[in-house]
């Protein structure tokens, strides 16, 4: 199974202006989105940012060229429109690379009210009911591709079991989707997209066991929500060494990343943990994911393992993410607890250390 996450406390921009999410790649814009912690979604978590796009412009947000050629995605977005605008709001794109073209389908809105749309020839295939502008709805988009008039589109709204929107034996105009646009691909739906902010977005490729393999909304998980945690005090082990701060755990603290203070070892073997701060109130785990900003200061290969703790057994990624000379992020997503090997209960992660091995 493949997923992306984008969790919206965790976007911040750099100084250079671009854009970042927790994966550490930027991508591509018009230069029409900001990153902002105003105007939050309703129990946003302190620290909370979201993407504002400005309004009728042609840049785009590219938010994952990971998935290759999909027969089927679903994606979804908590989006807030500006009144008065509209649009696209998000897209799927048959682009493997960063970038937006040709467009599968995606989602649009008016001035009063939200489509579908089928292709970039601005094909209207469905229209929903009026949704007003200036407060966040959650829009989850069930798209099958094709060109051969067997294709299909389903959109839940804030969570509804209910489609809001549904249609099939449509020709979607291309056969596969491989990304997913937040904001608008030039070329569909009049070159503009809606204006408006975004948060709480991600990506699923409908592969593997629920809930991946079907849309949120059908199986009760509601509204998604993703949230954050930092280490708030020491775990099991803290045998990395300190620079720039006290302890282990208050080396990883800072948002986005600084040089100093950071954690460092030359031991293999050596690993540090941290517990955690609160998460925000959720029904259902789906899948957690530890992201790592980290670099190698000598020469040779150096990898790094993330990993959880209860305290008493630690569980690794598996996976050696090999470090640069230059600081990256790693992410590593773990779809079940590696602790007990069990799925997600929402009681897991307040009980968890989060920590990181020196594997190489």
């Amino acid at each position: 199974m493949s997923q992306l996450f984008l969790d919206n406390p965790s976007l911040y921009s750099s100084s250079t202006g671009n854009l970042w999410w927790v994966g550490g790649t930027s991508f591509a814009s018009g230069g029409n989105f900001t990153v902002v912690n105003t105007n939050l979604p309703p129990g946003s978590q302190s620290g909370s940012q979201v993407i504002f796009l400005t309004s009728a412009s042609e840049g785009q947000w590219a938010a994952t060229n990971n998935f290759g050629a999909q027969t089927r995605l679903i994606g979804s977005t908590l989006f807030s429109r500006t009144p008065g605008t509209n649009g696209l709001i998000f897209v799927f794109c048959t682009s493997t690379g960063i970038g937006d073209n040709p467009t599968a389908c995606g989602v649009a809105a008016d001035n009063s009210g939200t489509y579908l749309i089928a292709t970039e020839s601005n094909t209207v295939v469905a229209t929903g009911p009026v949704i007003a502008g200036g407060a966040y709805h959650n829009y989850e988009l069930d798209a099958t591709f094709s060109t051969t008039g067997t294709g299909s589109m389903t959109l839940y709204v804030d969570g509804n079991p209910t489609p809001f929107l549904s249609v099939t034996g449509i020709n979607t105009g291309q056969a596969t989707a491989g990304i997913m646009s937040l904001g608008c691909a030039p070329g569909a739906y009049a070159s503009a997209a809606c204006g408006g902010y975004y948060a709480n977005s991600y990506l699923f490729n409908s592969a593997g066991a629920a809930p991946w393999n079907g849309p949120l909304a059908p199986q009760g998980l509601g509204n998604a929500k993703t949230g954050f945690a930092f280490m708030n005090g020491p775990g099991v082990t803290s045998a990395w060494t300190p620079n720039g701060a006290a302890t282990d755990w208050q080396c990883t603290i800072a948002v986005p990343p600084v040089s100093t203070p950071f954690a460092s070892s030359g031991t293999v073997g050596q690993t540090f943990f941290g517990t955690l701060t609160s998460i925000p109130g959720v029904a259902h785990i789906i899948g957690a994911q530890i992201s790592t900003f980290a670099m190698e200061s000598t020469t040779g290969a150096r990898a790094i393992q993330s990993g959880f703790s209860d305290g008493v057994t630690e569980a690794y990624s598996g996976t050696n993410n090999f470090l640069a000379t230059s600081s990256v992020y790693f992410f590593d997503e773990y779809e079940i607890n590696p602790v007990t090997g069990l799925p997600w209960a929402v009681a897991d992660l307040p009980t968890l250390q989060m920590g990181e091995n020196l594997t190489v």
